[in-house]
């Protein structure tokens, strides 16, 4: 699986073709990609934090558990 690192380094090349490409509708094509990528890396991190917290909350309650 790709990490949130990979798809942001994708959104930037992206952008940087987007700023020596001379048709517009082509700066256009990139621009968009670009925001996709940025899209799949926020939901990549979010998923992550989500993960995160659930795996905190789930050794919480062992210790919890396991001082009763």
């Amino acid at each position: 699986m790709l990490s949130v690192a990979d798809y942001r380094r994708f959104a930037d090349d992206c952008r940087r073709l987007a700023a020596v490409l001379g048709k517009p509708a082509d700066k256009r094509a990139m621009e968009l990609m670009a925001r996709g990528w940025d899209k799949t890396a926020d939901e990549c991190a979010a998923k992550q934090e989500s993960a995160g917290d659930h795996a905190d909350s789930t050794d919480e309650s062992r210790q919890t558990a396991s001082a009763a």
